[in-house]
């Protein structure tokens, strides 16, 4: 099993899930060389190392969850499918964003969202987690890295 994938599972294998549920990561076919270059070429930045790391692996991980022993199914993205980000991050440096959003929309690249409340996650240049919130218009810190988000986050330690 590739790190990530073994770090993920592991830390859902610990995680506290409410009574009856079960949930678990479903990882997908890593991201090819050619679409890894292409999305750095159309974000005009490079990908953050853990964030380069984790699609070497996988191409997205989606939470399944299953309820009373039912058979699983998707619950949410714990880290968008390249497609999904370079849509989101376009989307999120498009004319039509926020001013908030476009000032700092150039050192951020978003990688998933909570679910809620439209709060998306993104990496800054320094590969520190950080919220932005839509309703509020600004971005604050979660995590230092990556994997100390997807703890945090996957653990009830880091809430939004």
């Amino acid at each position: 099993m590739d790190p990530w994938q073994a770090f993920l599972s592991e830390v859902y294998s610990i995680r506290s899930n409410a009574p009856g549920t079960e949930s678990r990561p479903h990882f997908y076919p890593p991201v090819s060389l050619q679409e890894f270059q292409s999305a750095e070429s159309l974000l005009k930045q490079e990908l953050p190392m853990e964030l380069a790391e984790l699609l070497r692996e996988t191409n997205g991980v989606m939470e399944e969850l299953s309820v009373d022993g039912r058979p699983y199914f998707d619950n949410l993205w714990l880290a968008w499918p390249i497609e999904q980000m370079l849509a989101e991050n376009r989307s999120f440096r498009s004319p039509n964003a926020s001013e908030n959003a476009k000032a700092y929309s150039e050192n951020i690249l978003l990688f998933s969202a909570a679910g809620v409340d439209g709060i998306l996650f993104g990496l800054n240049a320094h590969g520190e987690v950080v919220a932005w919130s839509p309703m509020r218009e600004e971005f604050w810190g979660l995590a230092d890295t990556l994997r100390d988000f997807f703890r945090g986050w996957l653990c009830g330690e880091i809430t939004v």
